[in-house]
């Protein structure tokens, strides 16, 4: 059977590369609302006015969190009302830390800030605005660490891979063993299989896209054995 030749950025895409970009759009959206967040609490420490609001509901809601949802998460919600120095009276809600939230009680005053000629720009909580810019920038830096980290070695296992096609000793072996991974695509499980011969196993894939228990296939590997073989399904034909 012959099987598509993949370039380098092919087998980046196919090799867990399409992690990477989930990565980066992420690290890009942490650190574009970090940007947001940091602008909104300096705008609250510049322009800030001070004022009293009234508390008009208390809320708490829970939810499922954590991988597939099996923890239970739970959030506090403030409801409540001020007037500006200028304008109509504000109605707003916002989710505060369980400390905050149970000093509270519906009728209480509530001591806020808000930006001048923006009060729908407030913060309730002390420094809410300030934490949630740094833990923003902190998440998006964190994964584009992550990417430059780990995405280094993918870009040189994919690299070894073209190397092992391209130069490789190619042998002609057996699938030992199809083995289930605990990776999972749309609640489906993925699969690699394990050859005789020279080390080495295929990347995750569906079932139905790998050869069966005992079929022949070909592999490249290293003339000294110095990196583990690679399947020409994965990397394509020579």
């Amino acid at each position: 059977m012959i099987y598509p030749k993949r370039g380098l950025g092919g087998l980046l895409l196919r090799g867990k590369g399409w992690v990477f970009v989930l990565l980066m759009v992420a690290g890009t959206i942490a650190l574009a609302v970090g940007g947001v967040l940091s602008l909104r609490a300096l705008h609250l420490e510049t322009d800030g006015v001070e004022a009293v609001g009234t508390i008009t509901g208390l809320e708490i809601k829970k939810r499922g969190c954590g991988k597939k949802n099996r923890s239970t998460c739970t959030d506090y919600w403030i409801s409540y009302q001020f007037t500006p120095e200028t304008g109509l009276p504000i109605t707003d809600r916002k989710a505060v830390e369980q400390e905050f939230y149970q000093t509270r009680q519906i009728g209480g005053a509530l001591p806020l800030r808000y930006v001048a000629g923006q009060p729908e720009e407030n913060e309730i909580e002390p420094g809410a605005a300030r934490n949630g810019s740094w833990i923003g920038v902190l998440l998006g830096c964190a994964m584009w660490l992550a990417v430059g980290v780990l995405g280094g070695k993918h870009v040189t296992a994919m690299r070894r891979a073209v190397f092992l096609r391209e130069q490789g000793v190619m042998r002609r072996t057996q699938v030992r063993e199809v083995r289930q991974t605990n990776i999972k695509v749309n609640k489906q499980p993925l699969y690699r299989i394990i050859w005789d011969g020279p080390p080495g196993e295929s990347w995750a894939a569906r079932q139905k896209d790998l050869p069966a228990l005992g079929e022949d296939i070909t592999v490249y590997a290293h003339p000294e054995g110095v990196w583990p073989a690679v399947w020409e399904g994965d990397v394509g034909s020579r």
